[in-house]
């Protein structure tokens, strides 16, 4: 399923409906935030891709890519993201009011909330 999974990820799509992001989400998946805010949660990035929100725009992009097994200058435009108000998002989840419950993780211990962690 993995391969499945990450089939498709198009240069201009690093986070929307063409990249790995989108597949889990459309087969159910869920995220697991461990010991990262929610400012760290590259997932959030598809929300961004599938709201519809005043402020999204294309950003031009050009980075070396390898093609053909050769280095490529690519030029191509892809949605801005930005994960300033990740952290005001996830505190106003409604999964907040889930419960809690530690495991040890490695030598310390972490505080791990319970399993529905989408948006």
């Amino acid at each position: 399923m993995a391969a499945e999974l990450t089939a498709i990820h198009d240069l201009d799509c690093p986070a929307g409906e063409r990249s790995p992001l989108s597949a889990p989400y459309d087969h159910g998946a869920r995220v697991l935030l461990l010991g990262v805010q929610a400012n760290k949660a590259t997932a959030l990035h598809l929300a961004e891709y599938r709201a519809s929100c005043i402020g999204k725009h294309l950003v031009a992009k050009r980075r070396p890519v390898l093609v053909d097994g050769k280095r490529r200058w690519l030029t191509w435009e892809e949605m801005w993201v930005d994960d300033h108000d990740f952290i005001d998002v996830d505190a106003r989840s409604p999964r907040r009011s889930r419960p809690t419950f530690s495991l040890p993780l490695s030598e310390r211990r972490d505080r791990v909330r319970a399993p529905q962690l989408c948006y």
